[in-house]
C-alpha cells in the first residue's frame, strides 16, 4: 500500500468549502469523505483520514464536529413574498422609487424570480460567469411567453440546463411584460453580457437586488430584514400551495429534485382554518 497522504490543509479547506460556501450539510460531507477514502484505498493508497500511528486525524474530526454543531442550530427562515406582496412591490415601482431604468429592472427581476421559482443567485450572481449564468443570449421571446435558459443550478449537478417558461398573464405582475419593457431599456448588444444589467454595463448582483428589495419593503411598512433573496422562491411555492396547485407540479415548477420543496411552503393560520373547514364539510 502506498503511504502518500493527502495534504491535511487540502482536506480541511475542502470541508470548509463544502459547508461554508456550498452550504452542504454535515451528513453529505461525511458521504463525500467516505467516497474519497474508498477510491484512495481501492487505488492502493493509505487511508487519508488516519495518521501514521493509526489514529484519526484530530483536526479533521474537529472541523467535522463544528459542521455538525452548526447544522443542529435552528435556521432563521426568511418570510415569503407571496403574490399579494409582489403586487404591492410592483405598484410602488410603477409610481417611481429609484429611477426609470432601475424601477423597470426591479419589476423584471421580481416578476421573473417569482414566476420562475428562481433562486436569486441563479438570476443575479455576485460573480457573473457567462458559461454558468443567464446572458442576453439565454432569453427567447415569443408573443405569449418567454423562455429563459438556465444553464446551471444547485440541483443540476451535470449542468445539463433547463428551459424555464414564463407566460403572459395580463396582470400587474406579468413577467413577460416586465421583461419586454426592460429589454427595450437594456443598453448592450453583447450576447454574452448579463441579461440583468445595470445602466453602467455592470452585472446586477444578488447583493444589489436584496438591497433594493429591502428598500421597497421598508417603503411598504414591512420588516425588511425578515426578507431575503430567497423570499420570492419561498413566496411562489407558498402562493402555489395556497392556490391548490398539486404538490408534484410545485416540485416541477421549482425544479426540486426531492421533497425539500415542502420546507419552502409557509402555512398560515388562515390556510389551516380553511383546511379544517373543508374537512368539516365532509362530515
Amino acid at each position: 500500500m502506498h503511504s502518500y497522504h493527502l495534504p491535511l490543509n487540502l482536506i480541511l479547506r475542502f470541508i470548509a468549502f463544502c459547508h461554508g460556501i456550498r452550504n452542504i450539510r454535515y451528513s453529505t460531507i461525511r458521504s463525500y469523505l467516505a467516497a474519497i477514502r474508498f477510491y484512495r484505498l481501492r487505488a492502493g493508497f493509505s487511508d487519508p483520514f488516519i495518521d501514521m500511528y493509526g489514529y484519526r486525524i484530530p483536526q479533521i474530526e474537529m472541523i467535522l464536529k463544528g459542521a455538525r454543531r452548526l447544522d443542529s442550530l435552528p435556521i432563521k427562515q426568511c418570510k415569503p413574498i407571496t403574490i399579494d406582496i409582489l403586487n404591492k412591490l410592483i405598484r410602488v415601482l410603477q409610481c417611481g422609487i429609484f429611477n426609470p431604468y432601475i424601477d423597470t429592472l426591479m419589476q423584471a427581476a421580481l416578476t421573473t424570480a417569482f414566476w420562475g421559482f428562481f433562486r436569486s443567485g441563479e438570476l443575479f450572481p455576485d460573480k457573473f460567469c457567462p458559461r454558468l449564468h443567464v446572458t442576453q443570449a439565454d432569453i427567447q421571446y415569443d408573443m405569449n411567453f418567454i423562455i429563459i435558459k438556465l444553464k446551471s443550478s444547485k440541483t443540476d449537478i451535470e449542468r445539463k440546463g433547463v428551459d424555464v417558461r414564463l407566460f403572459r398573464n395580463g396582470s400587474i405582475n406579468c413577467a413577460v411584460h416586465a421583461l419586454n419593457c426592460f429589454t427595450v431599456l437594456r443598453n448592450s448588444n453583447n450576447y454574452d453580457s448579463p441579461f440583468f444589467l445595470l445602466p453602467n454595463g455592470h452585472a446586477f448582483t444578488r447583493r444589489a437586488f436584496i438591497f433594493n428589495l429591502r428598500h421597497l419593503l421598508l417603503q411598504l411598512g414591512y420588516e425588511a430584514s425578515a426578507y431575503s433573496g430567497h423570499s420570492l422562491r419561498v413566496g411562489a411555492a407558498t402562493s402555489a400551495a395556497a392556490a391548490g396547485v398539486p404538490d408534484h407540479l410545485i416540485q416541477t415548477l421549482g425544479r426540486w429534485s426531492s421533497l425539500s420543496y415542502l420546507r419552502y411552503i409557509r402555512v398560515s393560520d388562515t390556510v389551516i382554518l380553511k383546511a379544517h373547514n373543508k374537512i368539516l364539510q365532509l362530515s
